[in-house]
């Protein structure tokens, strides 16, 4: 029996990632780096491109639009993801709150995977958009 990758289980942890599976989260798995974030630290700005999508695995970031504190994340919080299959704005700067844990995927490593792994790439981005519509469903 094959010995389970401790980075898939960070990976289980995110709704986005979860619904893939095992096969496919192995061949993910490459593409995304595990990083730590000391508290305060700037993980996107409001209005900027996207370089990457985030996770958080341990620890908490605060939700600024507008210059004002919407909300607060923690772990299992997946933070860019709009922005980098669409390859659109932030639409929010996100501040760690306390000192964390990540997974991160750099738009390199996404278009490597979308190279590599096309089926892969396509369904992370179905389910990317399926959460966005439900989230606008929820707040619109």
């Amino acid at each position: 029996m094959r010995k389970r990758d401790p980075k898939i289980d960070r990976m289980m942890t995110s709704a986005l990632f979860a619904q893939l599976g095992d096969r496919k989260l192995r061949a993910l798995a490459p593409f995304i780096d595990d990083v730590e974030m000391a508290a305060g630290t700037t993980l996107m700005t409001e209005g900027s491109f996207p370089y990457e999508l985030m996770i958080i695995v341990e620890g908490a970031a605060d939700v600024v639009i507008g210059g004002e504190k919407v909300g607060e994340v923690g772990p299992g919080a997946v933070l860019g993801e709009m922005a980098l299959l669409k390859k659109g704005k932030r639409t929010a700067t996100v501040v760690t709150s306390a000192a964390s844990k990540m997974l991160v995927m750099s738009g390199r490593a996404f278009a490597g995977l979308v190279e590599k792994h096309p089926k892969v790439a396509a369904e992370l981005r179905s389910i990317a958009e399926e959460r966005a519509a439900s989230n606008e469903r929820l707040t619109g």
